[in-house]
């Protein structure tokens, strides 16, 4: 220490605190919404599609990738991915003096092959005569460049579902 002049001195941190580094630019992100609400039959298994830009405070989208039309994302580098959906559900009235009974099964799938590569997946299972739900899918996957992930909602329940406008999808790389 006693070698170094007082400008670089101040550059370096004190003992027991952590240096400052400026954070890296994040260049590949994304947030998108469904524009419409989305009819789902039972035992119907749907990639979702038609998504659009929020142009709200808080919205982002960096790099490119993401097709709004057919719900797909194409990663722009290869590296860790998190990814987030959070879905927002209308039941549909199960036959008269029925409770409502089933599931849904929530999937973020690489290149649409959900059985063959890893993917993100939420069951959430239902039994009572709720009238809507909120479903949220988080996770961490591993894409490589070139490749595309989309959400896939299977319904699983006695009646038809809506999925209604506004649910969101997006994204962001981790690091390469």
């Amino acid at each position: 220490d006693f070698l170094m002049n007082k400008k670089d001195r101040e550059h370096v941190p004190a003992p027991g605190s952590a240096p400052t580094v400026p954070p890296a630019k994040v260049p590949a992100a994304f947030i998108c919404k469904t524009i419409s609400d989305i009819h789902v039959e039972s035992g119907e298994i749907k990639e979702l599609q038609n998504y659009q830009r929020p142009l709200l405070e808080g919205s982002f989208y960096r790099g490119a990738g993401l097709n709004v039309t057919s719900g797909r994302y194409t990663a722009p580098f290869t590296g860790l991915y998190a990814f987030f959906a959070r879905l927002q559900i209308d039941f549909q009235e199960p036959a008269p003096h029925r409770d409502r009974l089933g599931f849904l099964h929530l999937q973020l799938c690489i290149l649409s092959l959900c059985q063959e590569n890893l993917s993100l997946q939420q069951i959430s299972s239902f039994s009572s005569s709720e009238a809507a739900a909120t479903i949220t899918l988080n996770g961490v996957l591993y894409i490589q460049e070139g490749q595309y992930v989309s959400l896939f909602l299977e319904n699983r329940m006695d009646s038809w579902l809506v999925l209604v406008k506004s649910s969101d999808f997006s994204g962001v790389l981790l690091g390469q």
